[in-house]
């Protein structure tokens, strides 16, 4: 499959779960919706998610291209949990899945960066995300598996 073909698979309504694995505490299920959407001439797709923590409902964007001139994924995310009033931008080499890095700061400390892998099927769709600290051991942060829904 191809990028083109990975974006299309994105395009759509999604439910799934999503596992959100929290250090020294027990991993976190819960309910996941998301949509999928082409915008601006089918050159990006959006992915607007929303799912709970602790009963509080929370929400998220993910908005992706292939940026033709030097064959990369770029992204930017934003979650209203995961992260504070700021944009991740994120990229990666082009290919499928979709493997992206971003970049966040920690006070005090340097730069951890964040891992985002998306896995376009035909009828499933699946984002597992990573922290990265800056020794680049990778922890498993979220994993969530998506049913098409429409």
């Amino acid at each position: 499959m191809d990028h083109e073909g990975a974006l299309q698979r994105i395009e759509g309504e999604w439910r799934g779960r999503s596992k959100l694995f929290l250090p020294g505490a027990q991993t976190r299920v819960c309910d996941l919706q998301a949509r999928g959407r082409r915008f601006a001439g089918g050159r990006f797709v959006r992915i607007e998610y929303a799912w709970a923590f602790d009963g509080a409902t929370q929400d998220g964007e993910l908005v992706l291209c292939h940026e033709p001139g030097r064959d990369r994924w770029v992204a930017t995310w934003v979650d209203s949990w995961h992260m504070s009033n700021t944009f991740m931008h994120c990229q990666g080499r082009l290919g499928v899945p979709i493997d992206l890095m971003g970049e966040y700061e920690v006070e005090g400390r340097p730069s951890w960066r964040w891992r985002t892998l998306v896995e376009p099927g035909e009828r499933s769709l699946g984002i597992r995300m990573w922290n990265v600290s800056p020794d680049g051991g990778a922890v498993l942060a979220v994993e969530s598996t998506l049913e098409r829904s429409g």
